[in-house]
């Protein structure tokens, strides 16, 4: 369930800084429409008091660079991450695509090469047994 816009913003603004008054009135006015949001609300207040109270953490001085050292480190890893699925898919089509490149244009060579070996002799049954040659007098 969404909670109540009225209520989510005034809880939001209670974990970045004090209610003032006129906030605290409007907190109160809304819990006492709506009474079973009052523990949750209670709760809320007793964590934002004891988050207040806890010491600020230090920052060390080369927070900056440590921060882009982070993100470089990352888009290295996530470019080591992401080149070996392109590496793999290229070594294992690209031989097989190259070994039946040649196996086609091999085949296609030696039916070319013995087709006018046929044709350059006068026995068009060495290459084609079942086929008759026609003679150039007869159509």
């Amino acid at each position: 369930m969404n909670p109540d816009p009225v209520y989510q913003r005034l809880r939001e603004l209670g974990w970045r800084r004090p209610l003032t008054a006129a906030e605290q009135v409007e907190l109160r006015i809304w819990l006492a429409a709506h009474p079973e949001a009052q523990a949750e609300a209670e709760a809320e207040a007793a964590l934002n008091q004891a988050l207040t109270r806890l010491p600020a953490a230090p920052v060390p001085s080369n927070f900056t660079a440590r921060v882009w050292q982070a993100i470089e480190r990352d888009a290295v890893t996530k470019v080591t991450h992401e080149s070996p699925r392109r590496v793999w898919w290229w070594r294992a089509f690209l031989p097989r695509l190259a070994v039946a490149t040649v196996v086609v244009v091999g085949r296609g060579c030696w039916v070319t090469a013995t087709t006018r070996r046929c044709n350059r002799s006068n026995s068009p049954r060495v290459f084609w047994p079942w086929r008759r040659r026609r003679s150039p007098t007869r159509r």
